[in-house]
């Protein structure tokens, strides 16, 4: 997990970063090599999986950013008034 920290926005720096654990922890590197034909069709749907995430987050998080913002707007707005 904290190898892969960095990676989203950089085509095929899944495979290096792979490369690297491996090597770092003695393991077969060849394997890796055998993803590199589908690593493009792996690269789209992991950038899918990431655009959905950030939506869905967005969408969750707006409701109540919204409601505080407007509570916040109502207290400085009294506050005005005095």
């Amino acid at each position: 997990m904290l190898t892969s920290k960095g990676t989203a926005g950089v085509p095929r720096a899944t495979l290096v970063i792979l490369l690297a654990t491996a090597d770092s922890f003695q393991l077969p590197t060849w394997p890796i090599f055998a993803i590199l034909g589908v690593d493009q069709i792996m690269d789209m749907a992991r950038t899918m999986i990431n655009v959905i995430g950030n939506c869905l987050a967005s969408a969750v998080i707006a409701p109540g950013k919204a409601n505080w913002e407007l509570s916040l707007l109502h207290r400085c707005d009294g506050r005005m008034a005095q």
